[in-house]
């Protein structure tokens, strides 16, 4: 009877060892540490967190590691932008598992843009090129000044317009709607906005005051490059538009 009882402590004793080796327990003072080096760094050098989420057994994450974790163009923005950190699903198991519970994480690869307090920015699933990566980040420090510019006009009384006539062009756009809204569109019009950079970047025709503002600060802080008509290439965001002067 003896035997019995102890034979079946031993089997639950390895059992329960199997179980535990299945798994594991989180380690957050690991996670914790490496995250509060790279959120301490990001405030004194008034940078952002680039945090990404891989699994680099499969095929996505190594591609997304390689062309554009490791591309000079990402390089070159994290350089004076971002403090990159990254964590494997393979290696880093319950930092990962931590961090996917915290920020809703379902698939890698994953880049989650975070300030230096650890609140998250932008967010970005899948493989994208580091343009369309680091234009996501450009746009949000873009829309961050127009908050600020709009904070100081707040206090200015608004001016109101006398409605247009509303007509349907041969295309099927609508024309502005009002006299304001004429302005916002010769202004950006000025500044080599064709109506393909609207669909580019997201904004409807015809623009708010806020994605007008929006719109000219973008221009402004990021200048698109002058097309190449030999070779009938763009480069850059947008495609150069001259305007008559």
């Amino acid at each position: 009877m003896n035997k019995n009882i102890i034979s079946l402590i031993l089997i639950l004793t390895f059992a329960g060892s199997l179980l535990a080796a299945d798994a594991p327990v989180f380690d957050n003072r690991v996670l914790k540490d490496a995250m509060s080096d790279a959120l301490s760094k990001a405030k004194k050098e008034k940078k952002n967190v680039m945090l990404n989420l891989l699994f680099l057994q499969t095929g996505a994450s190594w591609l997304y590691k390689k062309n554009i974790l490791n591309s000079d163009e990402l390089l070159t923005y994290a350089d004076s932008k971002l403090v990159v950190i990254e964590f494997d699903r393979n290696k880093d198991v319950r930092q990962m598992m931590e961090l996917m519970k915290k920020y809703k994480i379902r698939s890698w690869p994953s880049s989650i843009l975070l300030d230096s307090k650890g609140n998250e920015l932008v967010r970005n699933i899948g493989s994208l090129s580091p343009a369309k990566l680091i234009e996501s980040y450009k746009k949000y420090e873009v829309k961050k000044e127009v908050e600020k510019e709009d904070k100081k006009e707040k206090a200015k009384p608004v001016k109101k317009v006398s409605a247009l006539e509303m007509k349907k062009l041969d295309n099927g756009l609508w024309v502005p709607t009002t006299a304001e809204e004429n302005k916002r569109v010769q202004r950006l019009a000025k500044l080599g906005y064709r109506l393909e950079d609207y669909n580019r970047m997201g904004v409807s025709f015809p623009p708010s005051e806020e994605n007008a503002k929006l719109m000219e600060f973008f221009i402004k802080k990021y200048p698109r490059p002058v097309r190449d008509h030999k070779k009938s290439e763009v480069r850059g965001m947008f495609r150069f538009h001259k305007t008559k002067k």
